[in-house]
């Protein structure tokens, strides 16, 4: 895994994203674009309604419900973009912190960087 951060979005070299927030009531996608200047403009948008119960306490209990939703705000937005920007509770995220020495190159970067499973991890990363 290698790790390659740009935190400037508007940048010319920074791939397009759109913005999405999945609520307990519907889903909403925002995609901004450079105005000039640094100044951000809102090029497109789309807010989709969920089921009743699709999100419960901020978990996602109808998955399939929640798919639909973005997808078809996808649709709904005409756009092409397919990298997306979201902002998550810090309880449904696993964090590590971890120091790496300033002689680390890449390659055992890679090795390092790889998680590794423990009783906490969600099954996907479990080899």
């Amino acid at each position: 895994m290698e790790l390659n951060l740009n935190w400037d979005i508007f940048k010319a070299k920074a791939p397009p994203l759109f913005g999405m927030d999945i609520s307990s009531s519907s889903v909403k996608l925002v995609e901004l674009a450079d105005a000039g200047r640094g100044n951000p403009r809102v090029e497109r948008y789309a807010i989709e309604a969920l089921p009743k119960d699709a999100v419960l306490d901020g978990n996602i209990t109808n998955l399939d419900a929640v798919v639909d939703a973005v997808q078809r705000g996808w649709k709904r937005m005409g756009t092409r973009t397919k990298n997306v920007a979201m902002a998550l509770p810090s309880a449904a995220v696993i964090t590590k912190k971890i120091i790496v020495p300033p002689d680390c190159g890449k390659r055992k970067w890679r090795f390092r960087s790889r998680p590794k499973p423990t009783s906490t991890s969600p099954s996907r990363w479990r080899r």
